[in-house]
């Protein structure tokens, strides 16, 4: 219902909503914590591990793909570990994971799938 924005609904309305869009940032960002699982014991290749594994292969340090991105050293560090709690939210991370790629010359479509895939995945609640 939309309430007018002198109404005292309006400001409820508004602090429920922002609650909302929170609790949601914070379970995406949550979920970027967690590695994926490896499902039926088939080793499955991180977005980070993959992201690791091209720039070592292109012969470029951590440094130079750091110059190259526009990314700091630290943040790229971390994605290769994955770890996106520094990246500044999802989209941002998906930006620099998509980067990396492209500026190492890596197609980034199956890393930014498997990036995606991780950041859906949430941990198992025992």
């Amino acid at each position: 219902m939309n309430y007018p924005k002198s109404s005292p609904n309006y400001a409820a309305t508004e602090r429920k909503t922002d609650m909302a869009v929170q609790s949601t940032r914070a379970r995406s960002v949550a979920s970027l914590r967690y590695p994926p699982r490896r499902a039926g014991g088939v080793a499955q290749m991180t977005a980070g591990e993959m992201l690791g594994r091209a720039r070592k292969s292109a012969g470029v340090t951590v440094a130079d793909l750091a110059q190259m991105t526009k990314i700091r050293a630290s943040i790229i560090a971390a994605i290769e570990r994955d770890d996106f709690d520094h990246c500044g939210g999802f989209v941002y991370a998906r930006g620099q994971v998509r980067s990396m790629a492209v500026v190492l010359g890596v197609d980034p479509d199956p890393i930014i799938a498997q990036f995606e895939q991780q950041a859906l995945m949430q941990p198992a609640e025992e």
